[in-house]
């Protein structure tokens, strides 16, 4: 359809009556003061919504069985669900244009009946009083749920009739069981990202939705309610590492995470990068890197206390010897011992040495 018959259809959109609920609407215009005009209501009639997403945001629908939309609207809109539009004919049309870069390459569309649900809208044109009767009876024009401004919800899966979306605008029916296999066959990257501007980038990290933007001179990372979790990287790409750590460490809830510990990391990492060296020899012990060791005897001499834990980092022999060397990382930092013999590296209890006879007794966990 052409952009301007769509304009045309939106401005003849019929009324639409709605049920405005004054304590839900006080309190999103105290939390977002900025937005003065904001209601959330409930449909009251028959109205049909649609939204269309990528195939990105199809595996969070079929992994959640909801539509809760991503990271493009903003905080206010985003706290009640996914944005939907009232013109099936437009959202294809800017969906098509925006396919391949805010969108992937492939498009669905819901289609969705949205009487008796809750939605949020930022600029309805409605009367509403905030001292007034807790639900209040108001009539919207249909037209103000659009691509740019939508009337945003949370919708459950199989409350929607699902279409693939091809470039021709043209739509094709898409079952439940017919987009799981599209998912299964697809699967989803651990960084996946697009570029809305050089200093923003949108997408999943780990499976967790997120926006990677420069704000300051640093890279930050948030989520889709807020919540900064990566605060201080230099760059684009540290900053994302910074959040793989953070999303490792709880996928549920992320922890906000300095850059800091990306660097303690790689600097950790680095007593595990085995060194080119003719003359150590790497055979097949009983005790391996990144195993790892309780101590059950400490020594003052050494600064280990009994019980500390520590990770082997390498294990070797010198050319002629026949102790083998072993490096064990301790909160104190590395340290360099050795056994006497490789089969004593094999023992219940494993003693490890310096030159001058300073021992610890270590068992593996």
């Amino acid at each position: 359809m052409e952009p301007i018959v769509a304009r045309v259809l939106r401005r003849i959109a019929r009324s639409v009556r709605v049920i405005i609920d004054r304590n839900a609407t006080n309190k999103i215009r105290q939390q977002y003061p900025s937005l003065p005009d904001q209601i959330v209501a409930e449909f009251d009639s028959s109205f049909t919504l649609y939204r269309i997403f990528d195939g990105e945001e199809l595996v969070r629908i079929l992994k959640t069985g909801k539509i809760t939309g991503g990271t493009y609207s903003s905080p206010a809109e985003r706290a009640h669900g996914a944005s939907w539009a009232e013109s099936i004919s437009e959202v294809i049309e800017v969906g098509n244009r925006l396919r391949g870069g805010r969108y992937g390459n492939d498009l669905f569309l819901a289609k969705f009946d949205a009487i008796g649900t809750t939605f949020h809208h930022m600029d309805p044109k409605v009367l509403f009083d905030p001292s007034g009767p807790e639900k209040q009876p108001a009539t919207i024009d249909g037209n103000i749920c659009n691509f740019g401004l939508g009337c945003s919800m949370t919708v459950g899966l199989h409350d929607v009739v699902l279409f693939v979306v091809h470039p021709d605008h043209k739509i094709e029916a898409l079952s439940i069981e017919a987009a799981k296999e599209y998912v299964a066959s697809r699967p989803v990257k651990d960084v996946d990202l697009r570029e809305v501007h050089p200093q923003l980038y949108q997408g999943s990290i780990l499976g967790v939705d997120v926006r990677v933007h420069q704000d300051k001179g640093v890279w930050k990372v948030l989520l889709n309610d807020g919540k900064v979790i990566v605060y201080d990287a230099p760059s684009k790409d540290e900053a994302i590492e910074t959040a793989r750590i953070s999303i490792h460490l709880r996928p549920s809830n992320p922890i906000p995470t300095s850059y800091q510990i990306l660097q303690q990391k790689r600097q950790h990492e680095k007593h595990f990068e085995v060194q080119d060296d003719p003359d150590k020899v790497r055979g097949e012990f009983n005790l391996k890197p990144r195993d790892t060791v309780d101590v059950l005897k400490g020594s003052r001499a050494l600064g280990i206390d009994v019980r500390e834990r520590g990770t082997v980092a390498d294990v070797w022999q010198a050319k002629g010897e026949r102790e083998v060397r072993v490096k064990v990382l301790f909160k104190r930092g590395p340290v360099t011992l050795y056994a006497t013999h490789p089969n004593r590296l094999s023992d219940d209890l494993i003693a490890l040495m310096n030159s001058h006879g300073d021992r610890i007794l270590v068992r593996r966990r």
